[in-house]
């Protein structure tokens, strides 16, 4: 009997054994009663499960099959029925906890999460393992998940959705995370293993396999190798450093040149040149995701010899606060050279032509349309080898079938009158409850059954297998089989080569059905989408056209107007009234935010180099202070939240306002500090704020006339505020949580908050807080002056924690004239969603592009997206005005006579009139 604690060495004569018995068989841990009560999930006992497993093969070159069938609520990302391993031939294609269905109905979910799956059937029936799936509490509907997998071939997926209410704006998002896959465009699929090398003919130059030296930065290991990922890094802060390499040809050559890079949500924008000639001014390498891609550099006639290829970092992008370059290769593709395909690959492919978002390592496909009550939705995804130049090897053919490249032609069918599950190749068949199959254009059933099998038919070797749940007869190419309840029976029966050849003949008219289909799917997204002709041209005015992205803006309100603090790397410039630049000043570190103090007339510049920087209008410093770490942080030891941790280095937040004894202050947010400044950049307290440097600040009004500080911090453990009272007596908690009714769903450094509306929002005289929760899961919160949650709508779940990477931004005012404020949010998937004071829908609008910010002039709306495209809507949410500038919309700044500033990721600085 072994004791807690005790430890056990097996001795020789014990020798190791594989588990064997784990082979060719499911197996499922199931929920103990108790701990199934506790659930309440609606599901049947016997369905509820932790985890389900399958393997072919004791090790790891086989077949393998691991799902997850309960949310924990721990620091994993949110996830119901997901697939977190999937292995076909020793090939791990997928794994994590993203592989899924995510319904939306507006952009949000609904107040109560599901965080349970069922488990409703599974088998392994020939050489076919199948598993379905049941999420009845999904967002707006039941999700069912069927997945067949013939073992070291492929693995067909259907998520088949029953709706629960109509909508006009139902997104079904299918969640992939796929393991050394990359999605290409061009293909609309992700493409695994020799999927990025070079065509045969191609000239290659691998950037591991050329040295490589760099300059402009005194950057230790500014230029790094990365062999694991076979790139070499241009390790920028800011724009400017570089790296050079030389490349040698052997003879010369015409043709089309390329560059292959990683991009990632680290990078920036960077220049190309060949022997001092510019081949591309400006290449984004931003994006979400870890992701290949080749770029196009022209085409050029190349001498023989030694030539020098530059690559130069000259701008951010996105949010990035670096501009890291990745590159793997130059590519030549000689004029003379005709491609030859590189086959044998792994593909992922869906049945829809739908917006692909990549976030966070996940790739995301997303469909989006109406939707009825009761109706159905079924979304077919395909996991096959192929050739890796070409697409469309899942293509729907009606609501219920789609066409499959195995890569043999194969046709699948859900929910049909003769079968729940059927795919036909031109090699075999596999079937879930099939009652009878009858080839198009046949007379008489191939194969029948008095009882629902599961059947897998070898067309080449004639081997078939049955199973069936209660005992029937089937009848195969008129041979008769009795089957008993729950067994499996396998035996061979030839099939007839008339019924192959009206197999052949059905799957050769299926294949050119699927690519006239396919075509017009895609001319139909192309002309979809988009704004509405005849749009009027918002009025802009550039105000400047910076090097590298607008860090931060603010308004600087004078008499005589307001003037514009600009921050972008080391980087301020400040604009008078009339837009027109006054001071253009440089920093020793780079600028993290700006904040103009009214009361003692200083603009305040905090600095990744731990510096608060207090200047006045005529470009005089004033003063400057330097943060420092409260004693607290260092005697909790946990370095990772030191300032010497990356990325929680320097000043995060600043704001001022009338906090103690009616004198007004500035707080400083650095490190697990908070640092209480007077108006001479004095300190008058340093308290500790666990966990987290103060990123956002704003005062709430006490009953008292005092007020209250709340911070929210990032990087952060929860996404809880801290709450200092005017006494500063210390740092409590609070505005955290949903009401009654909804799910709370957490995490630990999975959550930050963007932005405090601290406003009246529903009329009472009282203000509220208005804030969103950003990261792994999604929602917007109206809290009582208290800290209660009064209203909430759920945005549901995201893949990563990035600050406003999923929830973007928030506005709240009054746009019907009622006295009540409507809320306004800016999310990912590409809506800006209209609130009322209570978090109920009031409309919503499909930008053309992913919002990234928004603000409001009087009921008029001024959306920037993530293509630079700035809209202006009504409050209706009707676009009425458009116009476009260059790069990613970062910054949105209203001045008092109606015009908007907006920033973007490369420097732009535009001036926008709201006047109607």
């Amino acid at each position: 009997i072994f004791r807690v604690g005790q430890s056990f060495w097996p001795s020789e004569e014990l020798p190791p054994k594989l588990p064997e018995d784990l082979v060719g068989e499911w197996s499922i841990q199931g929920l103990p009663a108790p701990f199934w009560a506790t659930r309440r999930s609606g599901i049947p006992p016997e369905q509820s499960f932790c985890f389900g497993s399958f393997r072919d093969r004791v090790d790891s070159t086989g077949d393998f099959i691991l799902l997850d069938g309960l949310n924990g609520a721990s620091r994993n990302p949110y996830h119901t029925f997901d697939i977190l391993d999937l292995r076909i031939g020793g090939n791990t294609l997928l794994r994590g906890y993203h592989n899924q269905v995510l319904p939306k109905a507006d952009g949000m979910v609904e107040p109560s999460v599901a965080m349970d799956a069922g488990l409703v059937t599974r088998d392994v029936v020939g050489g076919a393992v199948y598993a379905q799936g049941q999420v009845p509490r999904a967002a707006f509907c039941d999700w069912r998940r069927h997945l067949l997998q013939r073992l070291g071939r492929y693995a067909l997926v259907v998520d088949e959705l029953t709706f629960r209410q109509d909508s006009q704006n139902m997104t079904v998002d299918t969640v992939w995370q796929p393991v050394s896959g990359r999605y290409r465009a061009n293909l609309d699929s992700v493409v695994y293993g020799r999927g990025g090398a070079a065509p045969a003919g191609w000239l290659s130059f691998s950037a591991m396999e050329t040295e490589w030296k760099g300059g402009g930065s005194d950057e230790a290991n500014l230029v790094r190798p990365l062999s694991s990922i076979s790139i070499i890094l241009l390790r920028a802060a800011a724009p400017g450093p570089w790296m050079s390499t030389e490349i040698k040809l052997e003879e010369e050559v015409t043709g089309e040149l390329f560059l292959d890079v990683l991009k990632y949500r680290d990078r920036g924008a960077i220049s190309v040149s060949l022997d001092g000639e510019v081949l591309a001014k400006e290449l984004d390498l931003h994006a979400g995701a870890a992701i290949s891609a080749r770029l196009p550099l022209g085409r050029r006639t190349l001498r023989a010899g030694t030539h020098v290829l530059r690559i130069e970092a000259v701008a951010h992008t996105g949010y990035a606060e670096r501009c890291y370059a990745g590159i793997a290769a130059l590519r030549i593709k000689p004029d003379n050279v005709t491609t030859t395909p590189v086959t044998d690959v792994f593909k992922l492919s869906w049945s829809d032509v739908t917006d692909v978002q990549q976030q966070g390592g996940a790739i995301t496909s997303q469909w989006n349309g109406p939707v009825q009550k009761d109706g159905k939705g079924i979304f077919f995804s395909l996991l096959a080898t192929g050739p890796s130049d070409t697409g469309d090897a899942c293509v729907r053919l009606d609501d219920r079938r789609a066409f499959l490249q195995l890569p043999e032609p194969a046709v699948a069918s859900l929910a049909t009158d003769t079968a729940n599950l059927l795919v036909v190749a031109t090699t075999h068949l596999a079937a879930r409850d099939l009652r009878e199959y009858r080839p198009e254009g046949a007379t008489a059933p191939l194969l029948t059954a008095s009882v629902p099998v599961a059947a897998d038919w070898d067309f080449i070797t004639g081997q078939l297998s049955l199973q069936a749940q209660e005992a029937g007869r089937a009848v195969a190419a008129g041979t008769a089989v009795e089957l008993k309840a729950g067994e499996a029976k396998t035996l061979r029966v030839p099939v007839p080569k008339e019924s192959l050849a009206l197999i052949q003949r059905s799957l050769a008219n299926a294949e050119l059905t699927a690519g006239k289909l396919r075509k017009a799917a895609r001319q139909q997204q192309q002309q979809s989408g988009g704004l509405p002709k005849g749009l009027a041209k918002l009025p802009g005015i550039p105000l400047l056209a910076g090097k590298s992205g607008v860090t931060d803006m603010v308004q600087i309100p004078t008499p005589q107007g307001a003037w514009l603090g600009i921050a972008s790397g080391k980087s301020l410039t400040l604009l008078g009234p009339d837009g027109k630049q006054q001071h253009s000043l440089t920093t020793t570190g780079a600028i993290r935010t700006l904040h103009w103090w009214p009361e003692t007339k200083l603009l305040l510049v905090g600095c990744r180099d731990e510096k608060l920087l207090a200047y006045e209008l005529s470009g005089t410093l004033k003063w400057t202070y330097v943060s420092v770490m409260d004693p607290a942080v260092f005697r909790a030891a946990k370095t990772y939240w030191f300032k010497t941790a990356p990325g929680h280095e320097g000043i995060h937040g600043v704001h001022t306002g009338v906090f103690d004894g009616g004198k007004s202050r500035c707080f400083v947010g650095s490190a697990c500090t908070l640092e209480i400044l007077d108006d001479g950049g004095k300190l008058v307290k340093r308290l500790p704020v666990f966990w987290g440097p103060g990123k956002q600040f704003e005062m709430m009004p006490r009953a008292d006339g005092a007020n209250d500080l709340l911070i929210a911090r990032w990087p952060n453990g929860t996404d809880s505020l801290s709450v200092l009272r005017p006494d500063k007596s210390g740092v409590a908690r609070g505005f955290y949580g949903v009401p009654k009714g909804h799910t709370m769903v957490g995490g630990w450094s999975a959550q930050n908050r963007v932005r405090l509306l601290v406003q009246d929002v529903d009329g009472d005289g009282e203000p509220e807080l208005v804030s969103a929760t950003n990261g792994r899961w999604n929602r917007v919160t109206v809290f009582g002056g208290n800290g209660t949650a009064r209203h909430n709508a759920q945005f549901g779940p995201g893949g990563g924690s990035q600050f406003r990477q999923y929830i973007r931004d928030l506005a709240a005012g009054d746009l019907n004239g009622d006295g009540k404020a409507e809320i306004l949010v800016a999310e990912w998937g590409g809506l800006v969603v209209a609130l009322d004071n209570q978090c109920q829908r009031l409309w919503s609008y499909r930008c053309p592009s992913p919002p990234r910010s928004l603000c409001l002039v009087g009921t008029r709306i001024l959306v920037g997206c993530d293509d630079g495209t700035l809209v202006t809507l009504s409050g209706e949410g009707e676009p009425t005005a458009r116009t476009k500038v260059k790069g990613r919309v970062t910054h949105l700044v209203p001045l008092a006579d109606g015009r908007v500033v907006a920033g973007t990721s490369q420097g732009a600085v535009v001036s926008v009139s709201m006047q109607p």
